[in-house]
């Protein structure tokens, strides 16, 4: 579900900077929403798809974390979600780009 800009609820609240919003989504979102492996969590790649949508200018929730410099939320994008840190917007910028 995303709204006009092509922003999810997980990247919004990254680009909002809002931890415990992103938390109490990601937590929602693979307890109710996302495919279920065997082990009755999500999958990978489901999680990994999740990470990676991208907004109507190619950001995707690492680009805004990485933005605001907020490592709570970075970690748990690239640990547990497996997000793409190789990722670039429209303006050929990567994470890596953003975080200088």
């Amino acid at each position: 579900m995303t709204e006009s800009r092509l922003y999810t609820a997980l990247a919004y609240s990254a680009f909002k900077n809002h931890p415990q919003c992103f938390k109490i989504i990601y937590s929602h979102g693979c307890k109710f929403n996302l495919p279920q492996g065997p082990n009755k969590k999500p999958t990978p790649k489901s999680l990994q798809t999740w990470a990676n949508q991208q907004t109507d200018e190619q950001f995707t929730a690492l680009h805004f974390s990485t933005y605001h410099g907020n490592f709570e939320i970075i970690k748990i994008l690239v640990e547990e979600m497996f997000a793409d840190i190789n990722a670039r917007n429209v303006y050929g910028a990567n994470v890596l780009h953003i975080a200088s």
